[in-house]
């Protein structure tokens, strides 16, 4: 591939934001769901929540990369090349000056089966990909340096790791369940998980732990909570949050909004994001659906 052509509704511009979702080739496909492209000037996003949606992402910063804001203030830039692991909770970016950046998001188990990751190793937290393989980050850095389109950086993003990536993901009882549970966007319990991958709940949840990162019922919560964000996508006012939690599989309204404040720090009644923020474009707010 030379150049990347979007999938799914063609280029998503926004306030000056544009946001591009393009198909993997098939040799990464047993490990990549998407690969993305994000450029938006200085100025044009503020310092915003990003959310849990179950998957990790080799993130390549091609412009000026954002700084992560912890609860506290602290400020940490980010590296060029990164990894972001899988999180439980809301982690605050903010840009500091234009944004040109590409990524790979990943299946839910896709660092593990990429790079032999154990990935409870980066939950919630963001990692220079020095630390987890050198050679791919200097071979991501010499591809990708000087790249000035969204779409060749995407494009090299994609020819890049088809040369890195293993001939074949290992053997996982785990694949077959996470496809399963995005099916079903999180509508599934966890012992009809272990029933699916032909194991017993407890070796399900280890196998978890060091392939997706998160436990089993975390997963689906996130899936369950995106699949929210999914039915509201567009809608401005009036939102039948009791309607959309039923619908998402939360009888209990207590626990939808614990789950939703647990995801956003915010209560469902109080959500108003702009479709051009970052929360926005790293959720289903923006994203396509897959499976």
């Amino acid at each position: 591939m030379t150049r990347a052509d979007p999938v799914n509704g063609g280029t998503n511009i926004l306030c000056g934001v544009i946001y591009e979702e393009y198909a993997p080739s098939p040799a990464l496909r047993p490990f990549v769901d998407r690969l993305w492209a994000l450029e938006a000037p200085a100025g044009a996003t503020d310092a915003d929540p990003v959310l849990p949606d179950g998957h990790v992402e080799i993130i390549v910063h091609a412009a000026d990369p954002f700084v992560e804001i912890a609860a506290d203030g602290t400020r940490r830039r980010q590296s060029s090349v990164l990894l972001a692991g899988q999180l439980t909770r809301a982690v605050r970016l903010s840009p500091t000056g234009a944004t040109l950046v590409a990524g790979a998001r990943l299946h839910p188990n896709g660092a593990h089966a990429f790079f032999g990751l154990r990935q409870h190793l980066v939950t919630d937290r963001v990692v220079d990909l020095t630390d987890i393989n050198a050679r791919v980050t200097r071979i991501l850095r010499d591809d990708l340096t000087g790249r000035d389109d969204r779409r060749q950086l995407a494009a090299a993003l994609d020819r890049t790791l088809c040369r890195l990536a293993p001939p074949t993901p290992p053997a996982s009882p785990v694949h077959h369940v996470l496809r399963l549970a995005k099916q079903r966007r999180g509508l599934i319990q966890v012992r009809d998980l272990a029933r699916a991958a032909g194991v017993g709940d407890r070796q399900l949840q280890r196998a978890f732990r060091d392939e997706v990162g998160v436990t089993p019922k975390r997963l689906l919560r996130v899936l369950r909570f995106q699949e929210v964000l999914r039915r509201v996508r567009g809608q401005t006012d009036d939102v039948r949050w009791t309607e959309v939690a039923a619908a998402c599989g939360f009888y209990d309204q207590a626990h939808f909004v614990h789950d939703f404040r647990s995801f956003t720090d915010q209560a469902p009644g109080a959500w108003a994001i702009d479709d051009a923020s970052l929360t926005a474009v790293f959720s289903a707010l923006r994203r396509s659906a897959t499976v």
